[in-house]
């Protein structure tokens, strides 16, 4: 089922969704840090319910997770320059994203990164192109 989704409301979902996921691996590393208790654990739980609803909205609803993981014959000619492009700038910017973590758990933290910062670089991974789509393109 796709849904369109005005271009406002999509990039507030997208910020959402970020922020969730942020929050998620933020507080999981304050967590693991300083130890945990109830509103650490109830504060993920809620980014991840967050996380949850917002990418069901923003990415399964208006059909873009499908586009992005379709194979490039099902697509026409402009959705293939479309993700093309998406693919392009995510992938840069997943990068320096990636690079950036590393560091700053190697040189700030003096250790390694944990299996929920993989986790969600897998995720971002994934949503960056559909994201990028869901914020540049008028309708989707």
């Amino acid at each position: 089922m796709t849904e369109s989704i005005s271009k406002v409301n999509r990039r507030i979902g997208i910020v959402i969704n970020y922020l969730c996921l942020f929050g998620v691996v933020v507080f999981f590393h304050i967590g693991k840090s300083e130890g945990w208790n109830i509103v650490i654990i109830s504060v993920i739980i809620l980014f991840l319910i967050g996380l949850l609803i917002s990418f069901w909205i923003n990415y399964t609803k208006t059909g873009l997770w499908k586009m992005i993981h379709s194979k490039s014959e099902s697509l026409d000619e402009r959705q293939i320059q479309v993700m093309h492009s998406a693919l392009k700038y995510s992938y840069s910017a997943f990068a320096i994203i990636t690079l950036g973590c590393m560091y700053y758990f190697v040189i700030f933290e003096g250790k390694q990164i944990n299996v929920v910062l993989v986790t969600g670089l897998l995720y971002l991974a994934h949503i960056l192109p559909a994201s990028i789509i869901a914020w540049n393109e008028r309708q989707v």
